[in-house]
Order: C-alpha cells, then structure tokens, then sequence
C-alpha cells in the first residue's frame, strides 16, 4: 500500500462521521400526524376567507416544534388558495351542571409555535385566513383611515361624507371582488414548517360547498359595509349600532383516496 493510498483512506474515513450523523438525523427525523375532526367551520367576515377547524397533532421519533401551518384547498375547477395558521383555541375542561348545561374552560393562543411531545396527543381548534387577503386590504384600509382623519380635521359631519367617499367604494369593492368560496369539490391538505425539517405524513381531505353554502356567506360581504359603518359613527353620541351577525356554515370532511404516508 502506497502512501497515497494511505491518505485516500483517510480522507476518505474522515467523512464517515458526518456522513452517519446525517443517516442518523433522517432516521430520527420526527414525524407528525394531523388527524381533523371530521368537520369544520367555514367563514368570510371583515377578516376574510376563514377556515376553523379542530386537530389532533402527534409526533413519533421524537418531539418537534411546529413554527407553521397552512391549509390547501384545491377547487376542481382549478383554483388553489393557502390559508395560514393565524391562532389556536384550547379547552382545557368542560363542567355540566345540574340543569344540563355546559360551560367549557378554554384559552386563545396566537399562532407562534406550537410543541409536540411524543408521548402526547395535542388537540387545538386552529384558525386560519388568507395572509394574501390581509396583504392587500392593507393599503386599502391605510388610504381610507387616512381620508377619515383628513375628513375629521375639516368637518364635524364627516361620517356621512366618509361613508360615500370614493376611498370607501373601493373597500367595498375589495371584499366584494375578494370572495372566492364557491360551489363543488375542494381537495385540502396540510402543511407544516418545523425546526428540526419534520415530515408530515401527507393525508388529503375533501368537502363540497353547495350553492345554499355559498350564498348564506356570500351575505357576509354586505355585512361588510354595517360593521364599517358602526366603527366609524361611533363616536356619535346618539347612535345605535347596526346589529352585525355574520353567517358560518359547519362543512362535513371527508378522507380522500388520494391520502398517502410519508
């Protein structure tokens, strides 16, 4: 054995530990499973497009820190929209007094991060909107609040100038042109990001959206123009806010055959 043989081999051993610490890491890389509650609750108020839904989280191997979480819906016409984690609601117990009746004890959670122990089913209600909805209601809602300000400094009856200005029209407009729930097939899936690169085990979910769905929170875009109008007469001191009851529709879930394990 030549002396350059020598250095090859030992070069070459100088890799195997790196090269098996990255084997290990994959072979330890945690796994999470989402499991849904088999319906949920479908919305569209001044937050936008709004999917609630309820899941159970688990993770094998070892315990991951999850950072994001978006829902897919692929439409059968074509149209996918992203939907991200944007907070959380857990109940911790549920009381049932004498006469029946229930009172659950729970606490709102922003969506910052989320940890999963291997031991341990975690069950959170997870809310999620459209952060490209959000995106671009921002200079909207910045040029009208704005006029507003401008509108106050020149005229102590400016609500009712604000209320038809053109700077209104066009958010109006915005949430009009903004409603994307339609009648058919959606296809859904989950997407996480997690520190340590967890795999999701990749399960798809189906739901329809009937016309009746459509229309109940195709209202909703109406509703728009109330609450605006109560935030910005407010101040009177004689007036009574409209009533502001937006519509949801609680959507049945479906496993889809196309579901496959990581």
């Amino acid at each position: 054995m030549t002396a350059t043989d020598i250095a090859a081999y030992i070069g070459a051993a100088a890799w195997l530990p790196p090269i098996a610490y990255g084997i290990y890491r994959w072979l330890t890389k945690p796994i999470v499973q989402i499991a849904p509650e088999m319906q949920f609750e479908l919305g569209f108020t001044n937050l936008g497009p709004i999917f609630n839904i309820r899941l159970a989280l688990s993770a094998s191997k070892m315990d991951t820190i999850i950072d994001r979480i978006w829902v897919e819906l692929h439409h059968e016409g074509g149209d996918t929209h992203r939907l991200a984690w944007t907070g959380m609601r857990e109940t911790f117990s549920e009381i049932t007094d004498s006469a029946g009746n229930k009172q659950r004890v729970e606490k709102d959670q922003p969506a910052i991060a989320l940890k999963l122990a291997t031991p341990l089913l975690t069950e959170k209600i997870i809310r999620f909107q459209d952060l490209d909805f959000h995106s671009r209601l921002r200079p909207i809602l910045g040029a009208l609040i704005e006029h507003e300000a401008y509108l106050k400094s020149q005229n102590d009856d400016y609500q009712q100038i604000i209320m038809a200005s053109a700077q209104m029209f066009k958010f109006l407009e915005f949430y009009r042109s903004s409603f994307w729930w339609k009648t058919g097939k959606y296809i859904i899936q989950f997407v996480i990001e997690s520190r340590d690169n967890a795999i999701l085990k990749k399960e798809a979910f189906s739901f329809e959206l009937e016309q009746y769905d459509v229309d109940a929170l195709q209202q909703n875009v109406n509703l728009v123009k109330v609450n605006i109008e109560n935030a910005v007469k407010s101040s009177q001191p004689d007036f009574e806010p409209y009533n502001v009851s937006w519509a949801w529709r609680i959507i049945p879930l479906v496993k889809s055959e196309d579901s496959q394990s990581a």
